[in-house]
């Protein structure tokens, strides 16, 4: 997990991880872990004033579950077909702007 980050605030705990930032170029990683049967409902809201930015799902097998799209806000629901981690994956190339993603499993 490498990522530099100018003029960064946020926080990364529990169920949520948020940052804005003058500048943003790498990845964050946060493990969400959920059992079979249960859903993941994800809120996510994201500005991107310059460069890339890309939110991702993925399983513990590394595969692509969904991406979050960004410069909007959204809720995106995953079903859990087994007991498993899932990593959530914020990707920055040299972008500019805030990210906000907390979710809850029902």
């Amino acid at each position: 997990m490498h990522y530099y980050f100018k003029g960064y605030r946020g926080s990364s705990g529990g169920k949520k991880i948020n940052g804005y930032y003058q500048f943003f170029d790498g990845t964050k990683i946060k493990n969400i872990v959920a059992k079979e049967g249960k859903t993941i409902i994800i809120n996510f809201t994201s500005e991107v004033q310059e460069g890339e930015l890309t939110i991702s799902i993925l399983d513990s097998s590394n595969g692509l579950v969904a991406n979050l799209e960004t410069n909007t806000t959204g809720i995106k629901e995953i079903n859990s077909d087994k007991n498993q981690k899932y990593r959530l994956v914020i990707k920055g190339t040299q972008t500019k702007g805030s990210f906000n993603v907390n979710w809850k499993i029902n």
